[in-house]
């Protein structure tokens, strides 16, 4: 709820970007959020569903290694584009309309 009550301000003020990036942060945050599998059973008296999910195996360091690289460039981006000169930010626009929508449909869409 407190992510769509941002929503109609930022419209009112002006805001673009917002309006650009909304639905990509709406959809992360509530895939973050929402149940999978989530039933509402028909008689309170049956007993629970069998969970059929298995824990995901932990990370190997590989995994771990890449993920610190990913956040690292991600925050050095937001840093630059925050504190930069504007080529730098310009070189950051244009990288992300590359990755982004390409990690949006991959991690998301691609299930």
């Amino acid at each position: 709820m407190l992510l769509f009550a941002t929503f109609l301000p930022a419209i009112t003020s002006g805001g673009v970007i917002y309006l650009i990036t909304f639905p990509i942060v709406a959809g992360v945050v509530l895939n973050a959020v929402w149940a999978k599998g989530w039933v509402v059973p028909d008689e309170p008296d049956l007993p629970p569903l069998p969970v059929t999910e298995e824990a995901p195996p932990p990370l190997t360091l590989e995994e771990q290694v890449r993920r610190i690289i990913r956040w690292t460039i991600g925050l050095a981006a937001i840093l630059v584009f925050a504190y930069g000169p504007v080529p730098a930010k310009a070189i950051v626009l244009a990288l992300a309309a590359i990755v982004l929508p390409w990690w949006f449909f991959r991690v998301f869409l691609d299930r």
